[in-house]
């Protein structure tokens, strides 16, 4: 039996999540837009960005035409296509720094690359795993000591700041709340290493895993990426993903964010081994017409795989859904700035505020402070990890019959609670809360 809360202790900063100075570039954008709109015009903006180091990087060996035919492919590809309508993450803007280190180290111009490279690095901490593969790839190709050594250095540099001063500092002796991803292999190393070995079927080849991988690799026609020792820096985060794809994380969903790093390394992996010195020399005439095959082939199977992975919840996203007139209703309820807990669709709307919370997640919150809480009471809307369900149903129950709950909306679809003695607390780390909570959640057991 387990223990599982967002985090063990209180924590006032998403550091304590990830060490990503990336997120200082969205100030600037955010204080003039003040809205989540902005994040993902942003967001969207740089993934589009991206077709440029795609094409320069097709560009060195093909003509104009077949190098944005290149570009296109790369956007088309579903785990590509599905971020600019997915949930922001900060880590989806590595792709564009990503793919220019790629472009620079292939033209060896050593300044631009350190300068994305160390971009890349600021995305978020586990990027030390591309960027140390980098130098191994250095010393693979017998680049000079400069090559070899300032990645292997700026990658072991970054994780020993990120992992032991960084998160450290912002967790402020809470657990890492990442751990949760693989909590279901077990609680000490020597647990995780003896049940993947031993139990493989059930913590890696689970059916969702083999659905993630063909999924990812389709595009690149399952195997032409790996022509290419570029696509070997995507094993790490593939890994990664396959041992926590069997939990409760998204990290084998398709459109999460931890499907761009692998995407783009294994897309950039087929445009090298298609795109090589020679590979269309002796076709004389019928060149062009081969080169413009390649990225067009990607294209369909790229396309072929939206196909597949697209159904109604997919199109739904693109409409405004049969309850979205309520939703608006209830969300007008609530006053600006107050504290309040949410189902995750309705916290754009009420962003702006030091104190948010996700309803599914309620339970793993430490001593949760909000004054409102909004329930769904479909839960096919939350669109969330099943193992989710059973704490969300738990919420509902404890809120009703929490005595420090008032009902102040009702309907068939939604409950709207407020707790008066909650009103303008803080949840700020070091604030004096009150005896009386919305909730002093139960800890959530996992069989």
């Amino acid at each position: 039996m387990s223990r599982m809360r967002r985090t063990s202790r209180p924590v006032s900063t998403d550091f304590a999540g990830h060490n990503s100075p990336v997120m200082f570039f969205f100030v600037p954008f955010y204080a003039l837009f003040p809205s989540p709109i902005t994040l993902l015009v942003l967001r969207n903006l740089v993934l589009i960005a991206c077709a440029v180091p795609v094409f320069l990087l097709a560009r060195r060996r093909v003509s104009p035409a077949t190098a944005w035919l290149w570009a296109a492919a790369f956007l088309l590809a579903p785990a590509i296509l599905y971020q600019s309508v997915f949930d922001f993450y900060p880590l989806t803007f590595v792709a564009l720094p990503l793919l220019f280190t790629l472009y620079f180290y292939l033209q060896r111009r050593y300044t631009a690359f350190c300068a994305c490279l160390g971009m890349s690095l600021l995305v978020r901490e586990d990027l030390v795993f591309f960027v140390f593969g980098l130098g191994l790839l250095a010393l693979l190709h017998r680049r000079s000591a400069r090559w070899i050594f300032v990645p292997l250095a700026a990658a072991t540099a970054w994780a020993v700041l990120s992992f032991l001063v960084v998160l450290p500092a912002a967790l402020h002796g809470a657990t890492y709340v990442t751990d949760t991803c693989f909590s279901h292999l077990g609680h000490a190393p020597s647990a995780m290493i003896r049940n993947v070995v031993f139990h493989p079927r059930e913590n890696i080849l689970v059916h969702g895993n083999i659905v993630y991988l063909k999924t990812l690799l389709t595009p690149t026609a399952l195997v032409l990426s790996f022509a290419s020792p570029v696509s070997l820096l995507a094993l790490p985060y593939v890994a990664i993903n396959l041992l926590a794809g069997a939990g409760r994380c998204i990290t084998t969903v398709i459109f999460a964010q931890y499907s761009v790093i692998p995407a783009a390394l294994l897309f950039a992996g087929s445009l090298l081994s298609l795109t090589g010195r020679g590979r269309f020399a002796r076709f004389g005439s019928l060149g062009l017409r081969i080169q413009s095959a390649a990225p067009l082939l990607l294209i369909a199977l790229g396309c072929a795989s939206l196909v597949f992975v697209t159904d109604k919840a997919q199109l739904d996203d693109f409409r405004e859904p049969a309850w979205g007139r309520e939703a608006h209703q209830v969300l007008r309820i609530i006053p600006p700035g107050a504290s309040v807990a949410a189902p995750r669709y309705m916290l754009p709307h009420l962003a702006n505020r030091d104190c948010l919370y996700q309803t599914h997640r309620l339970l793993q919150y430490h001593s949760a402070v909000y004054e409102y809480l909004i329930i769904d009471t479909d839960w096919t809307h939350i669109n969330a990890a099943s193992d989710y369900r059973i704490q969300y149903e738990e919420v509902e129950r404890q809120a009703a019959s929490d005595p420090g709950l008032q009902l102040i909306y009702s309907s068939p679809r939604y409950r709207v609670y407020r707790n008066p003695a909650l009103h303008g607390r803080s949840c700020q780390v070091g604030a004096v809360t009150t005896a009386t909570t919305a909730f002093n959640p139960s800890p959530y057991i996992q069989p």
